[in-house]
């Protein structure tokens, strides 16, 4: 059996982590970007092709299928990945610092961002977390808003506002903290870098890529035809999929962050719902 340099099967599982995270699959030539991402990092696809193969299977989190690099766990849960693979569409994917892929690497999540110091001070001095807790909760939230709730915008606000209330009971919990956490959380959730948008943050995608299209080819999770923009929608007194409950005077915060708002009906509450 042939040996392969360490260091360079470890480089490659690194990157196919960032793979199975943002991507679930991408062509290989837009994965040799992602290697190269690492200064004087080289490699054919040949040696490529016979480095990943050579991983067990057990420790492999991605296959490399014709010319696309595939994650594994595809195959687990289609039905899950095959809508996010949709909404993916035609858009670009986003190629990553090597920092980036070494922060996700060590520390499991992508918080790096200005959007998530200005949550975690906003906790420290306003909600009186520690650091070390207030830390432990924006990872808890990033996992929340890319890993399980997906291309869920109110999910996650919902479980931040229940993490909120439940550490800030001896808190002067006026409006203006609750509007100050709702505007950080959209701030936060524009500035995640998403699945759904092929590892691109809301925040930065080129204009071209901000609705879904068509799914190229025959890989696996494909859905022919086009959908709608997912455009989150704000309804007043809806009774579909209630998942938020924020008073009324939180809409200035959600109408500055250019979601649709629908304020026509009697609640004193709005609820946070997509269409």
């Amino acid at each position: 059996m042939k040996l392969y340099d360490e260091d360079k099967v470890q480089w490659i599982q690194t990157c196919f982590l960032f793979v199975q995270i943002f991507y679930l699959r991408v062509p290989l030539e837009v994965f040799m970007k992602v290697l190269e991402r690492r200064s004087g990092f080289r490699i054919s696809e040949e040696e490529l092709r016979d480095i990943s193969a050579s991983i067990p299977s057990d420790l492999r989190i991605c296959e490399i299928i014709e010319d696309y690099v595939v994650a594994s766990e595809i195959y687990q849960d289609p039905d899950f990945y095959r809508e996010i693979l949709y909404l993916q569409g035609d858009r670009d994917y986003y190629i990553p610092t090597y920092d980036e892929i070494m922060e996700l690497a060590e520390n499991g999540c992508l918080i790096h961002k200005k959007a998530y110091e200005e949550l975690s001070d906003f906790l420290i001095r306003k909600v009186h977390m520690e650091e070390k807790q207030s830390k432990s909760l924006l990872t808890d939230l990033w996992e929340m808003i890319v890993l399980v709730f997906a291309n869920d915008l109110q999910g996650p606000l919902q479980w931040l506002l229940d993490q909120i209330d439940q550490i800030a009971l001896h808190v002067n919990r006026d409006d203006g903290l609750l509007q100050e956490a709702i505007d950080l959380y959209m701030t936060v959730y524009n500035s995640t870098n998403m699945p759904c948008n092929r590892g691109y943050a809301a925040v930065d995608m080129p204009r071209r890529a901000l609705r879904p299209g068509n799914a190229p080819g025959n890989m696996p999770g494909n859905a022919p035809g086009n959908v709608s923009g997912n455009v989150p929608v704000i309804m007043a007194g809806s009774r579909r999929g209630v998942k938020a409950r924020l008073p009324k005077e939180g809409a200035p915060g959600i109408r500055k962050m250019s979601f649709e708002l629908d304020l026509d009906g009697d609640s004193d509450e709005f609820l946070l719902e997509t269409q």
